[in-house]
C-alpha cells in the first residue's frame, strides 16, 4: 500500500529540512560575527592602550628635556654671570673703553647668552648689566647732563650681533644698541621705552606690539620690518628706512619721521597726529584710514593718498 502525503505534511517535512539545514549555517555566521566584534573591540582597546601609553611616553619625555633645558640654562647663565663678573672685578670692564679687547669678550658673551635664554632668564641677564651699568642706562631726565651721560656711558649692547634672534618680550628699555645688527629678530612685545637704537639693523625684524616710547632710531633700517601695532610716543625716526614696513595701526603721535623713508610702506590706519613728516618718502604707500591731523608735512600728498586718509589735516612747513 502507498501512502501519499497530504499538503500539510509535506510543508512541515520542507521546513525541519530546510531548518536542519539552515541552522549550521546560521549558527557558524552568528559565531563568526560574534569573534569579529570581539576582536575588533579587543583591537580597539589595544590601539587605546597603546596611544595612551604613547601620550604618557612622550608626556615624560617632554618633562625630562625640560628640565635638561633648565638645568643647562642655570649653567650657561652661572657661568655668563661669573665671566662677566670676572671681566667687571679683574678686568675693569666698567672702566674701559668701548672697543677694548675686554668690551669685546664681554659683548660677545652677551650676543650668545641671549640667544639661548628663555624670556625670564633674558630678561635677568639685563637687569644684571644694567645693575652694573653695562647697558648705557641711567635715570632719563631732560637734562642735558643726562643726555651726555647716556651718550658716554659703557653698553656691552652697542653694535651686538642678534641678527635672527628670539627676544621676545625682552626687557631692554633705556639700553643702548646703537649700531646693533637685530636683522630678522623676533622683539614681539619687547620694552625697547627709550632705549638707543640709533643705525641699528632691524631690517625684516618683528617688533609687533613692541613699545618704542621715547626710542631713538635715527638712521635706523626699518625695511619690510613687522611694526603691527607699535606704539611710538615721540619716537625719534630721523632718516629712518621704513620702505616696504607694515605699520599697520601703528601710533606715531608726535613721533619725528624728518626724511624718513617710507616707500612702500603700510600705513593702514596709522595715527600720525601732529607727527613730523618734513622730506619724508611716501611714493606707494598705503595711507587708507589714517590719521594725520597736524601732521607736518613739505608738501601734500598725492589727491590719491588723501583720500586714502581718514583725517587729512596737515600743516604745510616749506623748506628752507
Amino acid at each position: 500500500m502507498i501512502y501519499q502525503l497530504d499538503d500539510r505534511e509535506q510543508r512541515e517535512e520542507i521546513r525541519e529540512w530546510t531548518i536542519g539545514l539552515l541552522f549550521p549555517i546560521v549558527v557558524g555566521v552568528g559565531g563568526y560575527w560574534l569573534n569579529q566584534q570581539s576582536e575588533e573591540r579587543a583591537n580597539a582597546e589595544q590601539e587605546q592602550a597603546q596611544r595612551e601609553a604613547k601620550k604618557e611616553r612622550e608626556s615624560r619625555e617632554k618633562l625630562a628635556k625640560q628640565e635638561r633645558e633648565e638645568q643647562r640654562e642655570q649653567a650657561d647663565l652661572k657661568y655668563y654671570f661669573d665671566r662677566i663678573s670676572t671681566l667687571v672685578v679683574e678686568n675693569k670692564l666698567a672702566q674701559t673703553e668701548q672697543e677694548s679687547e675686554t668690551y669685546h669678550i664681554a659683548r660677545a658673551l652677551t650676543a650668545n647668552i641671549l640667544r639661548e635664554l628663555s624670556t625670564e632668564r633674558m630678561n635677568q641677564v639685563m637687569f644684571f648689566l644694567r645693575s652694573l651699568k653695562l647697558t648705557g642706562y641711567v635715570e632719563h631726565t631732560d637734562s642735558e647732563e643726562d643726555i651726555q651721560l647716556e651718550a658716554t656711558t659703557l653698553s656691552v649692547l652697542k653694535g651686538i650681533e642678534l641678527n635672527d634672534a628670539e627676544l621676545e618680550n625682552l626687557n631692554a628699555a633705556r639700553g643702548n644698541f646703537e649700531g646693533a645688527n637685530l636683522q630678522g629678530a623676533n622683539l614681539q612685545g619687547a620694552n625697547l621705552t627709550r632705549a638707543n637704537l640709533t643705525r641699528a639693523k632691524l631690517d625684516k625684524a618683528n617688533l609687533e606690539r613692541a613699545n618704542l616710547w621715547y626710542t631713538k632710531l635715527c638712521d635706523s633700517y626699518l625695511r619690510e620690518a613687522n611694526l603691527i601695532g607699535v606704539t611710538f610716543w615721540k619716537t625719534n625716526l630721523n632718516r629712518a628706512r621704513l620702505g616696504q614696513a607694515n605699520l599697520t595701526g601703528a601710533n606715531l603721535t608726535n613721533s619725528n619721521l624728518e626724511r624718513a623713508i617710507l616707500i612702500g610702506a603700510n600705513l593702514e590706519r596709522a595715527n600720525l597726529t601732529e607727527t613730523n613728516l618734513k622730506g619724508a618718502s611716501f611714493e606707494g604707500a598705503n595711507l587708507t584710514e589714517a590719521n594725520l591731523n597736524k601732521t607736518k608735512l613739505s608738501v601734500h600728498l598725492s589727491e590719491k593718498q588723501q583720500k586714502q586718509c581718514a583725517v587729512y589735516d596737515p600743516i604745510i612747513i616749506q623748506n628752507n
